[in-house]
């Protein structure tokens, strides 16, 4: 990989490292160790002017996921090569969003915002296609979207998997029509299963 002998500063620090993006995962457990994010950002600094490389600290973020409700023991950043880190409640990190509260609301709401806009050409084409490649373009489209990474939907809350489940009747009733009772589109829940 393009940053596999990247080593973390400190031994608690953990490193998930994908081509060229890198997420740390910092335990930070009071106002004092958040020294220790500085430390391991400084390293990856070193490390990449070590390879000729440049961090950009425009790209780069924390996101605070605390178990104690002090937002305070984050923004203690103080070294003035870290000024420009944006503090984010949410990020994207291959295709998952992942909240500061480790939640799925960020990814769904997405998710589903995103799959609804494909809904549009799925009704032009509708006239044009049977309804065999209408599910096909579904499935290819728009539920891949909807699955992405289901696996790991764990804790999953029910008026969530409801969004998700909603944009697939919506779906069908474009496919078919308003009152079809087919089960041409099985359930993602029982999908996920």
């Amino acid at each position: 990989s393009y940053i596999g002998d990247l080593r973390p500063a400190n031994p608690s620090t953990f490193i998930i490292q994908y081509a060229d993006d890198l997420f740390l995962l910092v335990p930070i457990t009071s106002s004092n160790s958040s020294t220790q994010l500085e430390q391991e950002i400084i390293n990856i600094q070193q490390w990449a002017s070590n390879n000729f490389l440049q961090l950009i600290l425009s790209k780069c973020y924390v996101l605070p996921i605390l178990k104690s409700a002090d937002p305070t023991l984050i923004h203690t950043l103080n070294h003035p090569k870290l000024k420009n880190i944006e503090v984010v409640t949410s990020v994207r990190f291959l295709g998952v969003y992942i909240d500061s509260r480790l939640s799925w609301q960020t990814h769904i709401q997405n998710v589903t915002s995103r799959a609804a806009q494909r809904l549009f050409p799925l009704r032009l084409l509708k006239p044009l296609v049977s309804r065999h490649q209408l599910s096909e373009i579904y499935t290819h489209t728009i539920r891949s979207l909807l699955e992405y990474c289901c696996p790991s939907f764990i804790g999953l809350s029910v008026q969530l998997s409801s969004s998700l489940e909603t944009l697939q009747s919506r779906a069908h009733s474009i496919i078919c029509h308003k009152d079809c009772k087919c089960s041409r589109l099985q359930p993602l829940t029982e999908r996920r299963l």
